[in-house]
């Protein structure tokens, strides 16, 4: 599974979904926004942080718990 975590600076959001992640043991790729294009950020679809990439599908998980992106991780 390819799995990228779009993240930014200053995010807490983004912290407790990086630490949800290493509860679960998951490897990820980060990419901060802030070191992104507007195009590139613009032909990902990326509207909020934290978003992961998971195969090819942007998925906003700013909001979800440790079992809720357990069930994404298990859909892709």
């Amino acid at each position: 599974m390819d799995l990228v975590l779009y993240t930014g600076t200053g995010c807490g959001k983004c912290a407790t979904v990086k630490a949800l992640l290493a509860n679960l043991k998951v490897s990820y790729a980060e990419k901060n926004i802030f070191t992104l294009t507007q195009d590139e950020i613009i032909s990902l679809g990326l509207k909020q942080i934290p978003s992961m990439l998971v195969d090819g599908k942007l998925v906003y998980v700013g909001d979800k718990k440790q079992s809720e992106l357990k069930d994404i991780l298990k859909v892709f």
